[in-house]
């Protein structure tokens, strides 16, 4: 299994992701160490959006909160129970049951050579037109 954790940006098309490593499952340490990685690049004020993923809402994912801020980085919770607003989510599916070949599960090599191709080619040969009237309205964009 590959795990990854992903940073989107549906406007821009912009998707920046850390592979988890490897016989690793994602927990609070790994999640703070990936998001420590993502804001030491931010240029900009970023709001990250997250659906209450258990590494997410942790004590020590939250006392995290105060030392992202001070870098540029805001979290912001979708409500519970609302999976039509991950768009993250959304992504993971269509590479999952349309981007990926079965091809492409026989072997991790293969797996990982693909999704290289995909995350770097997200935005350009593989795009999701997300509609943004929910951005808009909620965040006055």
């Amino acid at each position: 299994m590959i795990n990854v954790l992903g940073f989107l940006n549906p406007i821009t098309q912009r998707l920046i992701t850390y592979k988890v490593p490897q016989k690793e499952t994602m927990k609070s340490e790994i999640f703070i160490e990936l998001v420590n990685l993502f804001a030491e690049k931010i240029e900009n004020l970023t709001v990250v959006i997250l659906d209450n993923a258990s590494w997410h809402k942790s004590a020590l994912t939250k006392s995290m909160f105060k030392q992202w801020q001070k870098k540029g980085l805001f979290i912001h919770f979708l409500p519970p129970r609302c999976p039509h607003l991950n768009l993250i989510e959304t992504l993971w599916r269509k590479i999952k049951y349309e981007w990926l070949k079965t091809a492409d599960f026989y072997s991790e090599k293969t797996m990982l050579k693909k999704l290289k191709h995909i995350f770097s080619k997200y935005g350009n040969d593989f795009c999701i037109n997300f509609s943004m009237n929910i951005f808009k309205t909620k965040f006055n964009w």
